[in-house]
């Protein structure tokens, strides 16, 4: 199989499984949707939300440029390239299991944004007692391992697209939503574990503000 083909299939294998085919079956547990509107929140949530519209195109068209030939893998030697191939397979399957683990620890509380804080619910269980946002973690995971089937001069501006997007929305939308509806426990909870990676992004004050955006570490 060209790898061109294996990297599209994998993102939208990943995408139909997290953001479609999963949330359907978790809807039938739930007393509304999984899906809000990509232009009901804020500026910063529309923003992270077009950034990341903007990565997922990106992620589609890298593949498909090399399919038409109007765009080359970056040249690898052949056993690199097979290597490389085994291991983004490897390491995209493994995300999509995060990706659908974390998901089922939020049962009800998952959704593709933020409804307000008061239907906000602080999740800490699985996943969540390793890093606060894994399925996020999974989603770059996973176009990491995109990009280890198939690297292109794209791959960067999608990786990094990709993680803006994340940062911004986790920074500027979720966390707020959760400080302001969990004052103390998300702050316990932040305190002791990392925003993408173990001990990395932890909220180290627990005495500063009084649940404002700006008691969140921004480093």
């Amino acid at each position: 199989m060209p790898r061109a083909v294996l990297a599209l299939a994998l993102c939208l294998v990943y995408d139909g499984v997290v953001f479609v085919g999963h949330p359907l079956l978790l809807r039938g547990r739930r007393a509304a949707g999984g899906w809000l509107r990509p232009t009901s929140g804020p500026p910063a949530e529309r923003a992270a939300n077009l950034l990341f519209a903007v990565a997922c195109a990106l992620d589609i068209a890298g593949p498909c440029l090399v399919l038409a030939g109007r765009l080359r893998p970056l040249p690898l030697p052949r056993r690199l390239r097979t290597c490389a191939a085994a291991a983004g397979m490897v390491v995209s399957g493994a995300n999509l299991v995060v990706a659908v683990g974390a998901q089922r620890s939020m049962g009800r509380a998952w959704r593709t944004g933020v409804a307000g804080t008061e239907g906000e619910q602080l999740v800490t269980s699985g996943a969540f007692r390793v890093v606060r946002n894994p399925v996020y973690v999974s989603l770059l995971g996973s176009c990491v391992g995109q990009s280890l089937v198939l690297a292109t001069a794209m791959t960067p501006a999608a990786l990094a697209t990709c993680l803006g997007a994340l940062e911004l929305q986790t920074r500027a939308v979720e966390e707020p939503a959760l400080l302001a509806a969990h004052p103390e426990a998300f702050r316990r909870y932040a305190a002791r574990v990392g925003r993408f990676a173990p001990g990395i992004g932890r909220l180290r004050d627990l005495n500063r503000g009084s649940g404002s955006a700006g008691s969140v570490p921004r480093g």
